[in-house]
């Protein structure tokens, strides 16, 4: 009986190693696409155990802010946003 325990919690615990960290990054522009999955890669290597996953680039800083609202509204926020470079919006 000890030995079935130890080997299913053996197997439980493998399983958990294996598991890898997702995070959920959403940006604004598709033209930062690139630089986005140069990041990735670059971040990917350093950090084996994590794994990123972009969402659909917004059209533009708008969309990204009403997304993000949305987002917020339905507990679905990405785990990190890049909203702009230099950009704020008035409201």
């Amino acid at each position: 009986m000890k030995k079935i325990f130890f080997t299913l919690a053996l197997f439980g615990a493998l399983n958990l190693a294996q598991a890898k960290t997702e995070l959920v990054v959403s940006y604004t522009y598709p033209w930062f696409k690139d630089l986005h999955e140069k990041l990735k890669e670059d971040f990917e290597k350093q950090n084996p155990d994590i794994e990123i996953r972009f969402l659909a680039p917004a059209q533009n800083y708008e969309e990204q802010s009403a997304r993000l609202l949305r987002e917020k509204m339905i507990n679905k926020l990405p785990d990190v946003s890049f909203n702009s470079y230099s950009y704020y919006l008035h409201w």
